[in-house]
């Protein structure tokens, strides 16, 4: 498959943002002073952006993607959130494209990095659900 331009730069985008997980603090440092600047500037909450290093922008509207685009990108963001830590919880059944601006739409967001466990991103949404549960009776 031959990506667009501006695909092939939003994977290679994320693919740096796993090389800059930050490192299981614990074994950074035995010294507390070096521990408490490690976890203020690694793990202190600041925009998803911040965290992985990638900018909103970077991001093509869902409009000038092809749904496998999209597929693909999706798929990168909850690999590269996995690493981090992060998970997303979707509706079952939620269309890539609504997946993909549903992930988009928290990218700003403060949160922390957690070296440990997992941050949930919880888009258990009634709007989503009522989306879902609508497609689904639909398609009975």
């Amino acid at each position: 498959m031959n990506l667009n331009k501006n695909v092939a730069e939003v994977l290679e985008a994320l693919d740096r943002a796993k090389v800059h997980v930050p490192q299981d603090w614990e074994y950074l440092s035995t010294d507390e002073n070096v521990m408490s600047q490690v976890i203020e500037m690694e793990y202190m909450p600041k925009p998803l952006s911040d965290h992985l290093g990638v900018s909103k922008e970077l991001f093509p509207a869902s409009t000038q993607l092809e749904d496998d685009e999209i597929k693909i990108i999706v798929e990168k963001i909850l690999d590269v959130w996995a690493v981090y830590h992060y998970l997303a919880d979707l509706p079952e059944g939620l269309p890539i494209r609504i997946t993909y601006e549903t992930l988009l739409s928290v990218w700003d967001e403060t949160v922390s990095c957690f070296p440990v466990g997992n941050f949930h991103f919880d888009f258990y949404e009634m709007e989503l659900e009522q989306y879902v549960n609508h497609r689904n009776q639909g398609s009975t």
